[in-house]
């Protein structure tokens, strides 16, 4: 056969080998590879006890993660009702003690910018903010207006209406003050023995006071009575010292996330309504 015989061959069968080229088809099979780990059962790590042991490990470290947070919760619940107490515990302190520096004539810019400092560095709550006021325009007053308003009315002088104070969150909370850092319990501690003071104060007021109904001669009414003016100057350094532990204490870091009240827990004393002193 020649060539041009094959090509006369080719030509007769085209459509055949066509359709042959377009039907096939290639099949390539890769088989997956085989991966075998093989571990030692004699491996340290690979026995009942690590085993155990790590899980008792989780064990312990959820529970440590839980009480965590349990504490974080139990301490910003503490931290909002002890800063609460602390705050109207402020205002009752700032208030005695403009109060009775009224009646001694000891109300002077220096106590005032005083109390202002202290107020405008604690929390915001309603009842601050009233006497922050006040005493703002106690500031604003002229010497001799802030004078006046220091002056007694004509007549005889009635007793101040002085009151013992407490914490009795603080006193129900003291198996608990570990909940609150170190440097904030040492200060609650110093508050709290402020606080001691100045009942103690009041006490010797109401004391002597009630002397004075009791004691006819004049000799010792009048030392009654200085003792009484005595013991007001101690109150009014009292309350003071107390204000300015409450300022320290409610500036801690624990009390950093305080929601300050904003309603009115008491009105201003009396004693400091008015132009001249009531009490």
């Amino acid at each position: 056969m020649n060539l041009a015989d094959s090509l006369r061959q080719i030509v007769a069968h085209k459509d055949t080998l066509l359709e042959a080229a377009v039907t096939r088809s290639v099949s390539i099979t890769t088989p997956p590879p085989n991966i075998a780990v093989h571990v030692p059962a004699e491996a340290w790590w690979n026995t009942p006890f690590v085993g155990g042991a790590l899980a008792a490990m989780a064990g312990i470290a959820s529970t440590l993660l839980l009480g965590l947070i349990d504490r974080r919760i139990q301490r910003g619940r503490m931290a909002q009702a002890l800063g609460t107490e602390l705050s109207i515990l402020q205002f009752r302190m700032i208030s005695a003690c403009l109060m009775v520096a009224r009646r001694r004539a000891r109300v002077t810019p220096e106590l005032l910018e005083k109390l202002r400092t202290r107020i405008k560095g604690g929390p915001a709550t309603k009842d601050l903010q009233v006497v922050g006021t006040m005493i703002d325009m106690l500031t604003g007053l002229p010497r001799e207006d802030l004078i006046a308003w220091q002056t007694p009315p004509p007549g005889p002088p009635r007793g101040l209406s002085l009151k013992r104070y407490d914490l009795p969150y603080l006193e129900s909370a003291l198996a608990r003050i570990d909940l609150l850092r170190k440097e904030t319990q040492g200060l609650l501690f110093q508050t709290r023995g402020a606080l001691d003071l100045f009942n103690q104060h009041v006490d010797e007021v109401m004391r002597y006071h009630w002397l004075t109904f009791e004691v006819v001669d004049s000799r010792n009414h009048a030392i009654v009575e200085g003792n009484i003016e005595r013991n007001h100057d101690y109150i009014v350094d009292a309350a003071l010292h107390v204000v300015n532990s409450l300022a320290v204490v409610l500036a801690q870091q624990d009390f950093r996330e305080l929601k300050p009240l904003q309603v009115p827990v008491e009105e201003l004393p009396a004693d400091l309504e008015g132009k001249g002193a009531t009490a």
